[in-house]
């Protein structure tokens, strides 16, 4: 798997809120997981997120605990 994969996180107007950029090796669970935790991080006052189809319930679940775990 050559490349890399980017999970990147906005607002509803489009500004980002948060990036991560992995080798294209890590799954999107990870990728998902790291960058929610991220976010949660760096913006406790968000409270929903929408996501692609592409994360599975896992990612939704870490996201959801770490808004929690930071709010």
């Amino acid at each position: 798997m050559k490349g890399r994969k980017r999970h990147l996180v906005t607002d509803a107007l489009g500004l980002v809120l948060a990036v991560l950029v992995t080798a294209a090796s890590v799954h999107d669970s990870a990728g998902g997981k790291q960058a929610l935790t991220e976010l949660a991080a760096a913006h406790p006052s968000v409270t929903k997120v929408w996501d692609d189809g592409g994360y599975q319930t896992s990612v939704i679940q870490h996201g959801a605990a770490a808004t929690a775990a930071w709010g």
